[in-house]
C-alpha cells in the first residue's frame, strides 16, 4: 500500500509541476504580446497617428555617404553626426526641425527657461542641431515662444503632468516660432499651434514619445531615453 501511495504522489507531483510550467509559459507569452500592444516606455509606435500632428518629409542624403562604416545611397534618410563648424551642415527643411544630421550627443530632458546659457558652450537657448538627435532616439522637443511668463509657468507644470517626462521630453524656449506659439515634434512629425493647449500637447506626446520612427530605433526595436545609450547604430 506505502508503495502504490508514493507512486501517486509522484505522479501528482510531476502533473502538478507540468501545469505550474504551462501556467508560466502562456503567462509569458501573454505578457510579450501586452509589451508589444501597450504605449511602454521605449516601446512606442512605428506608425503616425492620424489628427496627431502633421507628417513632415524627412532629410534625405544628398549622395551616397558612408556613415559608421556602412555605406549609404544617395536618398537614405540623412541622420549623419556632423560637428558643429561643418561647412556641410545644411538648414533644416522645418522650423522646428523634424529630421535631418546633427550633433553627436543629444540633450539631456528637461524644461529649459527663456534665459537659459549653456554651461559649456555659453551659448543662450538649446540648439536645434542637439535636439535633432533626441528626435531621432524617440524623443519629443516641445519648443515655445510665450512673452507671458505665467503662461511659461503653466507650461512647465504640464511638462512635469506628463507621463515618464524625465525620460522623452525635452522644453525649450524658441524664437523662430510665432510669438505666443507653442510646437510639438517628433522625428518626421510636427504639431504648432497657439498658446498652452494642454490637451493637444499631452496627445501628441502620449501618442509618440518612445517612437520608432528613426533608422536608428528601428534598427534596434525602441525608443532611446534620455540616459540611455547614446548611440545605437555605433555600438
Amino acid at each position: 500500500m506505502s508503495l502504490g501511495r508514493g507512486r501517486r504522489t509522484r505522479r501528482w507531483l510531476i502533473y502538478a509541476i507540468a501545469g505550474f510550467l504551462a501556467v508560466v509559459i502562456i503567462g509569458a507569452f501573454v505578457v510579450e504580446g501586452l509589451l508589444g500592444i501597450l504605449p511602454g516606455p521605449g516601446r512606442g509606435t512605428d506608425e503616425y497617428k492620424d489628427g496627431v500632428g502633421q507628417v513632415q518629409a524627412r532629410m534625405l542624403l544628398p549622395e551616397d555617404t558612408i556613415i559608421a562604416g556602412r555605406l549609404y545611397p544617395e536618398g537614405s534618410e540623412d541622420s549623419r553626426h556632423l560637428f558643429d563648424t561643418d561647412p556641410d551642415f545644411p538648414e533644416y527643411s522645418t522650423v522646428p526641425p523634424t529630421s535631418g544630421p546633427h550633433l553627436g550627443r543629444p540633450e539631456t530632458c528637461g524644461f529649459y527657461p527663456p534665459d537659459y546659457v549653456d554651461p559649456i558652450t555659453d551659448r543662450e537657448g538649446v540648439p536645434d542641431r542637439a535636439l535633432v538627435h533626441n528626435l531621432e532616439h524617440g524623443n519629443i522637443v516641445m519648443s515655445y515662444n510665450l512673452p507671458n511668463q505665467e503662461d511659461v509657468d503653466r507650461l512647465q507644470q504640464v511638462h512635469v503632468s506628463l507621463r515618464d517626462y524625465e525620460q522623452w521630453l525635452v522644453t525649450r524656449y524658441y524664437d523662430q516660432i510665432q510669438e505666443g506659439q507653442v510646437a510639438m515634434s517628433a522625428w518626421g512629425v510636427l504639431d504648432v499651434f497657439d498658446g498652452v493647449d494642454e490637451e493637444r500637447i499631452k496627445a501628441f506626446y502620449d501618442a509618440y514619445r518612445g517612437n520608432r520612427f528613426s533608422a536608428e530605433t528601428q534598427s534596434v526595436g525602441r525608443g532611446i531615453p534620455c540616459g540611455g545609450p547614446q548611440d545605437a547604430m555605433e555600438q
